[in-house]
């Protein structure tokens, strides 16, 4: 009986810069996919451009800039990515216990309640002079959201998309119908090279990651206008979203700094158990369990 030979598969990449850090889309196609997945990943990096224009906080076009330049009381017209980011921040501040902030950049304490949305008008005030309104903790993963359908409705259901090393999302096998690998790094070695772990993605699972650390930018992450005074190295998070893992690694990141281990039972209750882990400062690996089941069971 002769068997059918499986059709090649090939990796389809495209690298473009968004946000100020480069967004790698690639996904698996076979030759009768092929023309499909080059016209997915144009499409893709299109709608991360329009969502930059609507929510990055340094160009004078976006209604973010608007908000943190015009006087109190102004409003200023939001779109529908903006709404949805602003209600989508709001539930993971109060998830994340607070460690989550997109006005972290603010002189002073600023909240939500300094922030005026008018869902039906489609527009927002603020009325806090000192308030700053930021999504770098959460933009990228949101983008990443974005994109995902546009590939899901294709049929590709085997992609992986990333942003900037620090957020991503995996879907079905790799080429090789294996399972994706993502590489966590913490710091350099001797050589210069970077270095951490080797981490399999659970296989055929959809997951979204999330990496938080000093290793490119050092210690820039603040809490309530001021720097991490205890910063560890790097914190992971896996969950349901690309904007979920972004916004609950840097909470992740922050509450380890002030709580230490703690911060893990505390954001387990509130995120349905995800996989949670930090290296601190002396190279100590610290996680819960759904991490430890579902990245450190398997060899690496």
């Amino acid at each position: 009986m002769a068997i059918a030979n499986e059709p090649e598969r090939y990796l389809l990449s495209v690298v473009k810069s968004h946000m100020a850090t480069d967004f790698q889309l690639e996904v698996v196609v076979d030759d009768e996919t092929l023309g499909i997945g080059d016209s997915v990943l144009i499409e893709a990096h299109q709608l991360v451009s329009e969502i930059e224009d609507e929510i990055t906080e340094y160009r004078e076009i976006s209604p973010v800039w608007e908000i943190n330049n015009s006087p109190v009381m102004t409003w200023i017209a939001a779109s529908e990515h903006l709404l949805f980011l602003l209600r989508v921040s709001e539930r993971l501040q109060r998830d994340s216990a607070g460690y989550f902030n997109p006005f972290s950049k603010s002189v002073g304490a600023a909240h939500f309640s300094d922030l005026e949305v008018d869902e039906k008008g489609k527009r927002i005030r603020s009325k806090n002079e000192n308030l700053r309104l930021g999504f770098g903790a959460i933009g990228k993963g949101y983008a990443l959201d974005a994109v995902r359908p546009i590939f899901d409705r294709q049929g590709l259901n085997h992609y992986r998309l990333s942003s900037g090393g620090s957020s991503w999302i995996f879907s079905g096998l790799d080429p090789n119908l294996q399972a994706w690998k993502i590489g966590w790094s913490w710091r350099r070695d001797d050589d210069g090279d970077y270095a951490g772990r080797l981490l399999r993605v659970p296989q055929g699972e959809s997951i979204a990651i999330g990496v938080s650390g000093i290793l490119e930018q050092g210690n820039h992450f603040l809490h309530q206008g001021k720097p991490i005074e205890k910063p560890i190295q790097s914190s992971f998070y896996a969950g349901r979203s690309a904007a979920e893992a972004d916004a609950f690694s840097t909470a992740l990141f922050v509450g380890a700094g002030i709580e230490g281990e703690g911060i893990l039972t505390k954001l387990e209750s509130a995120l349905r158990i995800p996989a949670l882990a930090f290296v601190d400062l002396e190279e100590q690996m610290i996680y819960n369990r759904s991490f430890s089941q579902r990245f450190l069971s398997a060899p690496s």
